[in-house]
């Protein structure tokens, strides 16, 4: 989270874009940690993914 103290070190000509650049690099990070806190657990959660296509697989390959 460093990077946000850095970009107040950035001259910019109109000081208007300063915070609309901050605001989109902290929500930028703040998606990125997202994805890789929900893509860290696949099986857990409403958006889970279930072992019904596994158990199928399984029970098709495994009829004499």
């Amino acid at each position: 989270m460093g990077c946000l103290g850095l970009c107040l070190f950035f001259h910019l000509e109109n000081a208007r874009y300063q915070p609309i650049l901050l605001v989109g690099l902290a929500g930028f990070l703040a998606m990125v940690l997202f994805i890789i806190i929900t893509l860290d657990r696949p099986m857990c959660g409403d958006m889970g993914i279930t072992s019904d296509s596994d158990q199928l697989i399984y029970e098709h390959h495994m009829k004499p």
